[in-house]
């Protein structure tokens, strides 16, 4: 009951957190379009007007993920780096227990180091909302998180009585 619910919350803040640090990866995220207004990508654009962002806020934020993409990039590559030794390990038919040991303690090391910046993101992010801007977005997360529960409890094979 509580992992279904555990899991629905961290894919919900993953989705829309992790739309905005995509957003903000592939380039700035923001298009200018004819009449040089800031244009939003869709996921994004859809919160930040649900939540009546002002200008200012919009640019707080845009800043916020900017500053943390460049961190959050060398954590990645250096993830992707250590994946792909991990997966050359054993193809010879000898097992390296030590460099598989200093290469999993180091990936953990780095998966501690991302939970942490994104969690710094997300507290940064929510200082720039308003009280009022914050309970919209939790409102939008528990309806969101609601027509998801159905297609996550189908694809987890769990009966529809579970939370």
């Amino acid at each position: 009951m509580k992992r279904i619910g555990l899991v629905t919350f961290v894919f919900v803040c993953s989705l829309i957190l992790g739309s905005a640090l995509s957003f903000a990866q592939k380039g700035d995220g923001f298009k200018n379009n004819d009449r040089d207004e800031i244009k939003w990508k869709p996921l994004v654009g859809r919160i930040a007007n649900e939540l009546g962002l002002t200008d200012e806020q919009k640019a707080q934020i845009k800043q916020i993920y900017e500053t943390e993409r460049e961190k959050m990039r060398a954590l990645k590559q250096e993830m992707r780096q250590i994946h792909r030794q991990l997966s050359e390990q054993g193809k010879d038919g000898i097992f390296n227990e030590a460099l598989v040991t200093q290469l999993a303690s180091r990936q953990a090391e780095l998966t501690k180091q991302m939970i942490i910046e994104k969690e710094r993101t997300k507290a940064s992010v929510f200082a720039v909302l308003t009280p009022e801007q914050r309970e919209k977005l939790q409102q939008f997360k528990t309806s969101f998180k609601d027509r998801f529960k159905p297609r996550m409890r189908q694809k987890m094979n769990l009966p529809e009585n579970n939370n």
